[in-house]
């Protein structure tokens, strides 16, 4: 047995390789996908701009994401602590996401294998580059422009063992699509949409152009096998009632969106306005961020 180093673990991942000797178009939707994954196929080294992030004194989270935001642990911190927390949230989070590419690289390659059809062949495996792609851009933003990186947390672990555990590959498919890449997409989302970082909302752009894949997958699973539906499992979702409000700062108005529900209020400065003040004051954002949670009455 080889020696692994102490960053790494073994999972014994036994299953089926169906070789087959029919390489012609056998499902036309399928292959048909394969040409568009080919085509739309990046490069994490030429076609994202290290150089647009990330600013010294920019955050990667909005703040009111970070779980003691508005509370008063928050408000003794300096702003230098909280960019520093910040930071170190943001780490932690994104780390995550990249220990979850590179199980769904993993795991994409089982099911290249393991599929009986030429076509879900070829197309997984552009699903094993895309999956090698983002976990390589996440890796590089992490150690060369945040240069901290934490740990895969043991849940996470023991749920990515189990997936790629399991011999049968539609269990692997639905198994990475439902649970890892639903939870990753809406983290990706939030970056691209409300991150400080221009960096990293552009490399959750380019990721989420890669992640709309659910029906495709699924739609594997019904083409492939014998089954006669896949069954979705659906969550209710309760959350903070919002509403939008405008403060005056030195800078000009910001808007400020508020949530509460049961006592609890949070409130978050709109990045945008923000980032817009800031570039016609040329101040640092957290500056333009600050003086509109200064200027948040209280209630």
């Amino acid at each position: 047995m080889q020696q692994l180093p102490s960053h790494a673990h073994e999972v014994p991942a036994n299953g089926p390789a169906v070789v087959t000797q029919f390489l012609d178009v056998e499902t036309p939707e399928m292959r048909s996908l394969y040409e568009k994954a080919k085509r739309d196929q990046w490069n994490a080294s030429s076609d994202i701009d290290w150089d647009s992030g990330l600013a010294p004194d920019c955050g990667i989270l909005p703040d009111g994401l970070i779980d003691i935001y508005g509370t008063p642990y928050w408000e003794r911190m300096s702003a230098a602590e909280r960019l520093q927390l910040n930071r170190h949230f943001s780490a932690w989070r994104i780390s995550q996401l990249m220990y979850g590419e590179q199980f769904a690289l993993m795991v994409c390659g089982q099911i290249a294998n393991a599929v009986p059809g030429i076509d879900a062949k070829f197309f997984m495996a552009t699903q094993v580059m895309d999956e090698a792609r983002h976990s390589e851009v996440l890796a590089r933003y992490l150690y060369e422009k945040v240069g901290v990186t934490y740990p895969l947390t043991s849940n996470l672990s023991d749920m990515f063992d189990r997936v790629l555990e399991t011999p049968l590959w539609y269990l692997k498919t639905v198994g990475t699509q439902l649970v890892a890449e639903t939870l990753a997409v809406s983290l990706f989302r939030m970056l691209a949409d409300h991150s400080p970082d221009p960096l990293i909302s552009q490399i959750c752009r380019r990721i989420l152009a890669d992640e709309s894949l659910l029906d495709v997958m699924v739609g594997t699973v019904l083409a492939e096998t014998t089954t006669m539906g896949v069954r979705f499992h659906f969550v209710e979702r309760r959350k903070l009632e919002r509403s939008v409000t405008s403060v005056a700062t030195p800078y000009g108005p910001v808007s400020v969106k508020v949530c509460s529900l049961d006592g609890i209020r949070r409130l978050a400065p709109e990045y945008e306005d923000c980032a817009r003040l800031a570039r016609r004051h040329e101040v640092p954002i957290q500056a333009v961020y600050a003086a509109a949670r200064s200027a948040i009455p209280e209630e």
